[in-house]
């Protein structure tokens, strides 16, 4: 009896550098918790600073209170727009 399913050539090391990839965006969405103070490197909102309030972990969109001419303003960026401030 042959398998029907195709047979497929998966290289480790492409294997290895998905689950790096993968890990590394776990650990960023562990350090980034609401609350912490971040600054956005990247878009419209470059230098902004702002505080997190949400994280979506599937989507990977951080939810951030910009103030903006004195108000408070909530905008949506992916992770690697933002940095985390270290005080």
């Amino acid at each position: 009896m042959a398998s029907t399913s195709p047979s497929r050539n998966i290289d480790s090391n492409t294997v290895s550098e998905a689950l790096a990839s993968y890990l590394a965006a776990e650990k960023k969405y562990e350090l980034l918790v609401p609350g912490t103070a971040l600054q956005v490197i990247s878009g419209p909102f470059t230098d902004f600073t702002g505080m997190l309030e949400e994280v979506d972990s599937e989507t990977g969109k951080l939810k951030v209170s910009l103030s903006i001419f004195g108000k408070t303003t909530f905008v949506e960026f992916d992770v690697g727009e933002v940095i985390k401030l270290e005080y």
